[in-house]
């Protein structure tokens, strides 16, 4: 779960000077991230197999 801390220190972390689109990017990246996560920790992922097959079905 993204929480107000993981944000602040994404925010800290980044260089100065840094423009708005640098925070977003960050965020967003963050957010991601923590939804990865939080799906893998609930077996909410798919097998490289899988993967395989859709990406193939997609390109037919």
């Amino acid at each position: 779960m993204l929480t107000k801390e993981n944000i602040i220190t994404t925010i800290n972390g980044l260089e100065e000077p840094f423009v708005l689109d640098d925070i977003l990017e960050r965020i967003i990246l963050l957010e991601k991230i923590e939804r990865g996560l939080e799906e893998s920790k609930n077996n909410q992922v798919f097998s490289e197999e899988e993967v395989d097959k859709r990406i193939e079905s997609w390109l037919v």
